[in-house]
């Protein structure tokens, strides 16, 4: 699929002449932006709010590709895989805590707890939130929020998920003190690069 910058600039988008446009939320298309890309092809707000629950953008995606009953049987296969893992995870690791980052260029963010990464870790799979994670979650709605160095080295997660991993960025951060005393990288408890992970193809 192409990749197109997150402000979805219009003439991006009409460069891959497509047939629909489907956009997270009508806070996307304010200000005008929605007119122009109706002029490019149809387009399709799918909430009226930011961050609006996944499943339920699920099923409303396939009710406007017309295929509802596939999107419903895809979220029932998901739901039954997660409910097994959790089981698998509780006999396992019992109330083990995680916590899923993204290292950028001059910023640490932790994803918050009920979006995104932070939805599938302790709503689907029962991990502990931890301290840190709570907090940050409390700063605002964004997925990611920033930590400081400080609050890195408070982060007492005991599995820690890398979900962007790549470059120079990362490789700072490991030169970094703190990072070698948290509990989840001296333990080595540490998923590295979680994305190319699910993307690489299967043997």
């Amino acid at each position: 699929m192409p990749t197109i910058p997150h402000d979805l600039p219009p003439e991006v988008v009409m460069s891959f002449n497509p047939d629909l446009l489907i956009v997270d939320s009508a806070e996307m298309v304010a200000g005008g932006k929605y007119g122009q890309y109706a002029k490019i092809t149809p387009t399709y707000a799918v909430g009226t709010a930011k961050n609006n629950d996944w499943r339920q953008e699920l099923l409303t995606v396939g009710e406007v590709l017309n295929k509802k009953e596939e999107a419903q049987n895809v979220l029932a296969e998901y739901e039954k895989k997660a409910n097994a893992a959790r089981e698998a995870l509780r006999k396992a690791i019992v109330t083990q805590s995680a916590a899923a980052l993204w290292v950028a260029a001059k910023a640490v963010y932790v994803v918050d707890e009920h979006l995104s990464s932070g939805d599938l870790l302790y709503h689907d799979l029962g991990l502990t939130v931890p301290e840190v994670v709570k907090e940050a979650s409390r700063q605002s709605d964004a997925n990611g929020k920033p930590l400081s160095t400080e609050k890195l080295a408070e982060l007492d997660a005991d599995h820690l998920f890398l979900v962007n991993s790549k470059g120079g960025s990362l490789d700072e951060l490991k030169k970094d003190p703190v990072w070698a005393q948290m509990k989840a990288v001296k333990n080595g408890q540490m998923i590295d690069d979680v994305l190319k992970s699910l993307t690489q193809p299967k043997s």
